[in-house]
């Protein structure tokens, strides 16, 4: 199984990676993440070790994580690396080194941002097309120096000045559309009584 056969997916722009059970050539079991931006390359860290290894002691009062996941590099159709609690020398030597063999195949990984970008269209739409009701229509106007009553929304409401819609005995609406209103508006100019 080569991962980089597999098609390169996205989802609401980010870009989907694949996950896999392994096995060295020693037997021992381990999951790999297979990111299509790093062809050639496994990240996988052993299958009793979590990937984040959280609060360890780096120096006296000193806490920090450890990144469990350590590349494996694919040359000659093999995935050739060492895990991360390799501890023999600098220079490794080819017996230490493992091979990976891909098992089985756990599927795309979603991240939970893009999940957030699908699932939720409206969580990056403009705060302007956020839907508001007339009581927080007021408040609006009330911020940004409009002094209006709630009745006065309601009538606009109904007679079409602002764009909104009728949802039982209240009335949905958008800040674009408070905005349209007070931008087409014509400013009230008292009459003199000459």
């Amino acid at each position: 199984m080569n991962p980089n056969e597999l098609p390169k997916l996205e989802l609401a722009g980010a870009v989907l990676r694949r996950r896999y059970i392994v096995r060295d050539n020693k037997g021992r079991y381990g999951i790999a993440t297979y990111d299509p931006s790093k062809e050639d390359v496994l990240f996988a860290h052993p299958l009793d070790v979590p990937a984040i290894i959280r609060d360890v002691i780096i120096a006296e009062n000193m806490y920090g994580s450890l990144l469990t996941d350590t590349p494996f590099n694919r040359k000659d159709g093999r995935y050739r690396g060492v895990w991360y609690d390799y501890t023999g020398y600098s220079q490794i030597a080819d017996d230490d080194v493992r091979t990976l063999e891909i098992v089985d195949d756990l599927g795309w990984i979603v991240s939970d941002q893009a999940m957030m970008k699908f699932a939720h269209p409206t969580a990056n739409a403009s705060p302007e097309d956020a839907i508001i009701n007339i009581k927080q229509a007021m408040i609006y106007c009330r911020e940004i120096g409009i002094n209006i009553t709630e009745r006065g929304i309601r009538k606009l409401c109904k007679t079409g000045g602002i764009e909104a819609q009728k949802i039982g005995r209240d009335w949905a609406m958008t800040y674009r559309a408070i905005n349209s209103y007070l931008d087409k508006r014509s400013k009230r100019v008292r009459k003199s009584k000459n």
